[in-house]
């Protein structure tokens, strides 16, 4: 898979990418990554990006003729997703990630200052994206994000398969509470680790898990439920948690 980053900060972004599991995928030819300088298809003697809007409105804008001219130049660029970065765009959830995974390759845009000039979407075929109802300094970090969370699920990126199916969401469910050494961290029961994951019975824990996960996901993100396909033995878990004894 090929991941296009279109920022004004290729050096630092590709650096950020490249870190641990991350850095093993790609030295291991699972994804190649190339960062697009924005500022190469400015215009004008200094490769000016950006320019003021019309109606008064406060900031810069990015202009439309440079993010093409920036998409154009990429190779088979029609044949990608483009995405662009803006908090005014659909949320990013895992199903998004998992179908651009599938993808032969990914375009990112980070935006900037007020955003970009409308008309670069009567252009391009963008997917407006955004990472939540908030606004940060600009689209490259959340770009960053939608790289990572898109190619940690190709093959061979993450070097265990069966971490990235029991990841939440990935599972459709919450992941169960995490303990390791040591085994008590003080006097109160709840400083100690759960009994039953110290049992070494394999069937316990695994209902013990799915239990915590569906407790998790039922009183954090409820709506995970609605889509979820559950056996006899979650739904007596559900009934057992609503009634208050897990």
């Amino acid at each position: 898979m090929r991941i296009y980053l279109v920022t004004l900060f290729p050096e630092a972004m590709r650096t950020a990418l490249l870190r641990g599991v991350l850095k093993k995928g790609h030295d291991a030819n699972r994804f190649s990554i190339e960062c697009i300088d924005l500022r190469h298809y400015g215009v004008g003697p200094r490769n000016k990006i950006d320019d003021a809007p019309f109606g008064k409105q406060s900031g810069m804008v990015i202009r439309a003729d440079v993010i093409q001219r920036a998409v154009m130049a990429i190779p088979n660029y029609s044949e990608y997703p483009i995405i662009l970065m803006t908090p005014s765009g659909t949320q990013l959830d895992q199903g998004m990630a998992k179908a651009w995974s599938s993808q032969p390759g990914l375009i990112v845009i980070s935006a900037y200052y007020e955003g970009v000039d409308y008309r670069i979407f009567n252009i391009l075929p963008i997917i407006p994206v955004s990472i939540g109802p908030y606004v940060v300094s600009s689209g490259d970090l959340p770009a960053l994000i939608v790289a990572e969370s898109t190619v940690r699920l190709l093959p061979g990126v993450v070097g265990c398969m069966d971490n990235v199916i029991d990841d939440s969401y990935v599972s459709e469910l919450l992941e169960s509470p995490s303990y390791t050494q040591p085994r008590d961290l003080g006097p109160n029961t709840d400083l100690s680790v759960p009994e039953v994951l110290l049992s070494g019975h394999h069937q316990r824990i695994a209902d013990w898990k799915r239990c915590q996960s569906l407790s998790a996901t039922f009183f954090k993100q409820p709506r995970l439920l609605s889509t979820l396909q559950t056996s006899q033995a979650d739904q007596a878990m559900l009934l057992s948690i609503l009634k208050g004894e897990n």
